[in-house]
């Protein structure tokens, strides 16, 4: 696992670069130089939002998981991570920003953690493997389009009564919407 980042000449440990340049709290554009080299990183822990722009096309990320004290996905935080395969959110995150996982075609994720409390216009715009999607509470917003090009999102499980969150189905124009949906343990 690469835990390296290659910037012209020198090679640096990407924790370091981290706990360096951002006091370990927040992972903010301008942190990756050539995207195309980046295809592994783990994050340490001590992350609290991942910033704007942060992993930006880097089409190679394949990131296992993102550490637990995470509760902001910002803008266009993971867009264009086309290898990208999430299949699931730390449970503290409480925002999901604006195309924050834009094209991410590989994401598998399954259920977005109960303390989430809004998505962002195309939040998840044309990730292909969403396929069913079970939300574990009860979001404040979700954008008109936030699922908009998941063309094979075809299930959508909710645990609140339909109205209750306006814009259903949030792009998911091909999706059903089971409303009042509880988990069998």
């Amino acid at each position: 696992m690469a835990e390296y980042l290659i910037q012209g000449e020198t090679l640096t440990r990407m924790a370091d670069i981290i706990r360096n340049k951002f006091q370990s709290r927040d992972i903010l554009e301008g942190l990756i130089s050539d995207r195309s080299l980046v295809s592994e990183i783990v994050l340490p822990d001590g992350i609290t939002s991942i910033g704007y722009r942060a992993f930006y096309d880097c089409a190679n990320l394949a990131l296992a998981s993102l550490p637990d004290g995470i509760t902001s996905i910002g803008y266009e935080s993971f867009c264009g991570c086309t290898n990208l395969a999430l299949t699931s959110l730390p449970d503290g995150i409480t925002s999901i920003g604006d195309r924050a996982f834009g094209g991410c075609k590989n994401l598998a994720l399954t259920s977005l953690p109960e303390g989430v409390t809004s998505i962002d216009n195309q939040a998840f715009l044309n990730c292909h493997s969403l396929k069913s999607l079970t939300f574990k509470g009860t979001p404040t917003t979700i954008s008109a389009n936030a699922f908009g090009g998941c063309y094979y999102l075809t299930t959508i499980n909710v645990p609140w009564s339909e109205g209750e969150v306006a814009n259903a189905p949030w792009g998911a124009t091909k999706a059903t919407i089971n409303y009042n949906y509880v988990e069998e343990d």
